[in-house]
């Protein structure tokens, strides 16, 4: 998918969606998909579809990671802290994200490794 394409579903869920509404308009028939660009053998790439669970983890990823950004924008002009907390329940959390619950991060902080980190884990 072309990513201006990206940019223009990702944008019009911020404005009217959420994580689910960016993943149904992605996964659909006759929606757009992700493709995956992969290696082959002669050492070129080779654009593939990519599979269901990778579109899902890219659009819960990306839309949070807009969120946490509108979150420290607004935490920022209100002068107030922003804690962090699980939104969504996990069968196998890692003790690293756990550890995060309920701490404070600087908001100045986050968000500028979230705009500097794009598609990459953050603090």
């Amino acid at each position: 998918m072309a990513s201006e394409k990206w940019e223009s579903l990702l944008r019009a869920t911020c404005l009217s969606g959420d994580e689910e509404t960016l993943e149904k308009s992605l996964g659909v028939p006759g929606g757009a998909h992700l493709n995956v660009t992969e290696p082959s053998s002669n050492s070129s790439t080779v654009q593939k579809r990519g599979p269901n669970q990778c579109w899902v983890c890219s659009c819960r990823s990306e839309f949070n990671r807009f969120y946490i950004r509108a979150l420290c924008v607004r935490a920022l002009e209100d002068g107030v802290l922003i804690t962090i907390y699980r939104a969504r329940a996990s069968q196998n959390p890692d003790a690293h994200s756990e550890a995060k619950i309920g701490t404070s991060p600087d908001a100045s902080e986050l968000l500028d490794d979230l705009r500097s980190h794009k598609g990459v884990a953050t603090l």
